[in-house]
């Protein structure tokens, strides 16, 4: 997914960083919704919106120099990730 986002693109490493770990939380939410249609009575952690991958995703995108950039490649990131968030709330 990163390669299908970034493609040929030049990005700084904090950009880099920030979509990588925005991809990871993304996958780590799918992964929490699975287990909650499968297992009904499942429970879903109550500090997603603090979680420390997401603060770390955060903190690398406040460093990226090509912040402008990142915002436009993270978009459908953000986007999925608060469809997730509100899927498992």
């Amino acid at each position: 997914m990163f390669l299908q986002r970034v493609g040929r693109r030049e990005i700084t490493q904090e950009a880099a960083n920030a979509l990588m770990f925005s991809l990871y939380f993304s996958g780590y939410l799918s992964m929490l919704l699975a287990f909650k249609v499968e297992t009904p009575d499942f429970e879903v952690p109550d500090y997603l919106h603090t979680h420390p991958v997401l603060e770390a995703s955060n903190r690398w995108a406040q460093r990226a120099s090509d912040g402008h950039l990142l915002a436009q490649l993270a978009q459908p990131i953000i986007r999925d990730t608060q469809d997730l968030l509100d899927a498992l709330n």
